[in-house]
């Protein structure tokens, strides 16, 4: 198993180095012909369709985010509360394309897209508010989630850390 990550891991880290840089040329260009050809619907249907795939990415990560952050005790109540909260979001979310109705003009067009690019905006400066869970082990308990600032419980993480990273490079 530790082979496989080491073999996938590296590629991917370039992979996903040469798509930021791809899209992020292709967006400015698309940026520069959008104000010269407004009439070019097929480039924000290629847009949408690109930005599905990236927040359906996100998901995935979002979960596996989730599982590392909650202890082992409520977990699965934690997903489900985020599951149901992400669902009204999906809900809500083609409401928000009624919002062009509140203003006229190229404002209320981009009304709707300026809303969900704010939102979007804001989840992600609110994740720099998690704590780190590389290389530390998951909380069992809400004890072991209170007390993991204070040290008591470091001792314990560092043993069992040195003794499963001794483990890793056995095999």
């Amino acid at each position: 198993m530790q082979f496989s990550y080491y073999v996938f891991s590296q590629p991917s880290e370039v992979l996903v180095h040469l798509f930021h840089h791809v899209s992020s040329i292709f967006l400015n260009w698309y940026n520069l012909f959008f104000f010269l050809h407004p009439d070019l619907q097929w480039t924000t249907t290629l847009l949408a369709t690109i930005s599905k795939l990236c927040v359906t990415g996100s998901f995935a990560i979002v979960f596996l985010h989730t599982c590392e952050l909650y202890p082992t005790c409520v977990r699965n109540g934690a997903l489900g509360a985020l599951s149901t909260f992400a669902r009204f979001g999906g809900v809500i979310a083609p409401y928000i394309m009624m919002m062009r109705a509140l203003a006229a003009g190229r404002f209320g067009d981009s009304l709707p897209l300026l809303t969900m690019g704010i939102v979007c905006i804001l989840a992600g400066v609110s994740y720099f508010f998690l704590p780190e869970t590389c290389n530390r082990l998951m909380n069992d308990t809400f004890d072991d989630l209170s007390r993991r600032n204070t040290g008591s419980i470091r001792e314990k993480d560092e043993y069992q850390l040195e003794a499963k990273t001794a483990l890793n490079r056995s095999i």
